[in-house]
């Protein structure tokens, strides 16, 4: 090829498909990352709301101990437990758990 013609040579073409592959790639990998990440923010929300739920009813007074599992996607078992304060603040203890992740709230409660 003398320096008179234009276009591009096998060599520059497939440099370029190389590019595209990765930038591909790369774009499949953030879009996965991201869908897990959202998934985990939802899943995380759900067992937030549902714990905070079992500590509104300690706080209106039901002041017992025991667990449950929530229907629903994700599955979510709930634990929740209440100890006397004896004249202080008692403590209540709200556990909610689904697959391999569990978040944790605990409150101080006047009887």
């Amino acid at each position: 090829m003398n320096r008179d013609q234009h276009g591009f040579s096998l060599a520059e073409a497939l440099v370029g498909l190389a590019l595209l592959s990765l930038a591909a790639g790369m774009l499949a990998t953030s879009v996965r990352t991201a869908a897990g990440a959202l998934a985990l923010a939802r899943d995380t929300g759900a067992a937030v709301v549902a714990a905070q739920d079992a500590l509104g009813h300690m706080q209106a007074g039901v002041r017992t101990s025991g667990n449950d599992t929530l229907a629903g996607e994700p599955r979510i078992t709930r634990s929740w437990t209440w100890t006397s304060g004896r004249g202080r603040p008692g403590t209540a203890v709200v556990r909610a758990g689904w697959g391999s992740h569990e978040i944790v709230l605990e409150s101080a409660l006047w009887p």
